[in-house]
């Protein structure tokens, strides 16, 4: 049985965005998955690997927000106050519409002194969340 799209396919532009968004799941998935692995690894209490992991998946998977914000995290537990400012800065980069983000970017100025930069962010976070709520561009 022969079955056809309903509607035929132009398979230069068609093809080139159906490969797009398999390439893009598979991305995805492997980001996932790999992030789920550097978790478990915090969970365990590997919290060196962790950061191992997390940091490779930076490499691997440069556009994933979560292992920036996973990375700065840690980073501060440790009491390193600069690396968890540059990795919590990269993720409020990458997602730039969320209000929690910037509300943690908010409290490691603060933990690092830099109070402007602190009012900032949690303006900001506030204006984020705002529109969040209230459904405003």
């Amino acid at each position: 049985m022969d079955i056809a799209p309903a509607v035929p396919l132009h398979c230069n532009r068609d093809c080139e965005m159906i490969q797009y968004i398999q390439d893009l799941r598979e991305y995805t998935m492997g980001a996932l998955e790999q992030y789920d692995a550097c978790i478990e690894q915090k969970r365990a209490g590997n919290a060196a690997q962790s950061k191992d992991m997390l940091r490779q998946m930076i490499v691997d998977f440069p556009d994933f927000p979560l292992a920036y914000n996973a990375l700065a995290a840690l980073y501060k537990k440790e009491g390193n106050i600069e690396l968890a400012l540059e990795y919590i800065e990269k993720y409020c980069a990458l997602e730039p519409a969320d209000p929690f983000g910037f509300s943690i970017l908010s409290s490691y100025c603060i933990a690092a002194g830099q109070r402007n930069k602190a009012e900032e962010a949690l303006a900001r976070a506030s204006e984020l969340q705002f529109k969040l709520q209230f459904g405003t561009k």
